[in-house]
């Protein structure tokens, strides 16, 4: 009777370590097909949003710092660790807020009637089904003179909180998507001129560094104002779409 209780503790046993095996493999292949994930369709969350004002002596408003972002809703671990990976960005942001309220009261002599410095985040959910939610964050700020605007996004897996990462979405090497964002660039940013970007600081670049956010079908891939090419070239942005 022991022997038989025991041949069937180890067969569970084994079936149990096979399963937690092949589950591992199946978060940890190179490539998802996201519309075959059976995990959670969507996620749901709520939106927060702080605002901090200065005014001057004669209670006009000189600045504004804004900050939106979202709160995922659930006790699972990977929605505690995108709350987590969310606020820690924000706490940096909320950091730096008092720079632009100071630089704002140094200079008040030097903005104009109706006239608001301001800096914001402020994110948007793009994408939140087959187990992925994906949030455009959109980084403004003004202090005289343009406007500067620039985008990047999050994108997480929602059951293990794991960042998404473009191969898996575009089924492409690392190497493959360089070359094509590259070509993209040139073509559809610059139509067709080189010059508008500096090669060596776009090489620089890793693709798992690479800012981005899912919207519908297709990712948009995001890169700061100066950071591959100069003023006039703006905030370049390409899109791929993906199965």
């Amino acid at each position: 009777m022991n022997k038989r209780i025991t041949k069937r503790f180890l067969a569970i046993t084994i079936v149990i370590i096979m399963t937690v095996l092949l589950g591992e493999f199946q978060n940890n292949s190179a490539y998802v097909n996201i519309n075959n994930v059976q995990a959670a369709e969507t996620i749901r969350y709520k939106m927060k949003k702080t605002n901090e004002i200065a005014k001057n002596k004669k209670g006009r408003t000189i600045a504004e710092v804004q900050c939106e972002y979202p709160i995922l809703k659930g006790k699972k671990r990977g929605i505690k660790l995108i709350n987590k990976a969310i606020y820690e960005d924000v706490k940096m942001f909320n950091k730096r807020k008092k720079d632009v309220i100071d630089s704002a009261k140094i200079n008040e002599q030097n903005i104009i009637e109706g006239e608001v410095w301001y800096k914001r985040n402020i994110c948007k959910v793009t994408y939140n089904k087959n187990n992925i939610i994906s949030i455009r964050i959109l980084n403004s700020w003004y202090a005289g003179g343009t406007v500067e605007d620039d985008y990047s996004g999050y994108n997480f897996y929602i059951s293990s909180g794991k960042n998404v990462k473009l191969k898996d979405l575009l089924h492409k090497s690392n190497k493959k998507i360089k070359n094509q964002v590259w070509s993209k660039l040139v073509k559809d940013w610059a139509n067709g001129d080189e010059k508008c970007f500096i090669k060596d600081q776009f090489d620089n670049i890793d693709v798992n560094e690479y800012k981005f956010y899912i919207k519908e079908k297709r990712v948009f891939i995001c890169f700061d104002k100066y950071e591959i090419g100069y003023g006039s070239t703006g905030a370049p942005v390409v899109t791929f779409e993906f199965e």
